[in-house]
């Protein structure tokens, strides 16, 4: 499978895609599909929230991605898509090109206080959050030939009830993805790389997970 990466937008209509903010904050979301995606999906649930944020830890795998993935394909039919898990059942944040991404968020100040503005640090949908997350982007995505990536920010420490159904739900979004693309996994707690990788190696999904925090973290690699 080509494991070329290019980025996507979510659409407003899908099942956990569509965005319920009030008008005032609410973002104008396209509604094409595209030939891939990108997605970064960021653990915005308790304590969490600050330790992903802090030093622009987040920002700075989402610029390591992007400077690397995007450098040959200004133009290419391609977007980020920016998702949360946390409290909050809506994981959908922000959709952009490259060049929009660094107007938009110039240090990983701007981008942090865009996170924590729209976080619900009340629980941890950490297997919910990521199924949608993951689903976002394979809605989005014009057909077979289409190759998308996700980077996913947690400790996977997951708090929401019902947690065989929730790993049900993530075990087939896995699945559906694995596809399309790779992930990269960062900040996974020790105590649970174990069954991270498990369900990794179950659903088939070429993967990279990293538990500590990297300066220079690896990204999933693809054919272009």
């Amino acid at each position: 499978m080509h494991r070329r990466l290019f980025l996507a937008s979510a659409l407003v209509w899908f099942a956990g895609c569509e965005r319920r903010e009030p008008e005032s904050r609410r973002q104008s979301f396209q509604q094409d599909r595209y030939e891939g995606a990108l997605v970064i999906a960021v653990d915005l649930s308790g304590s969490f929230a600050d330790f992903v944020t802090e030093n622009g830890r987040a920002y700075q795998i989402l610029l390591k991605a992007v400077d690397r993935y995007f450098r040959d394909r200004i133009g290419s039919d391609s977007m980020i898509l920016i998702t949360q898990l946390s409290g909050n059942a809506d994981p959908l944040l922000w959709q952009g090109t490259p060049e929009q991404l660094r107007r938009q968020f110039p240090d990983h100040r701007a981008f942090r206080d865009f996170l924590l503005s729209r976080a619900d640090p009340s629980a941890s949908r950490i297997n919910d959050g990521v199924a949608e997350s993951l689903n976002c982007a394979v809605r989005t995505l014009r057909g077979s030939e289409a190759n998308a990536a996700a980077l996913i920010l947690t400790d996977w420490e997951d708090t929401y009830p019902d947690q065989d159904a929730s790993r049900d739900r993530l075990t087939r979004a896995l699945r559906d993805f694995s596809q399309y693309g790779s992930l990269g996994l960062y900040f996974c707690s020790n105590s649970r790389i174990p069954d991270v990788e498990r369900l990794m190696d179950e659903t088939g999904v070429s993967y990279v997970l990293v538990g500590s925090y990297d300066h220079n973290p690896p990204l999933p690699s693809f054919d272009w």
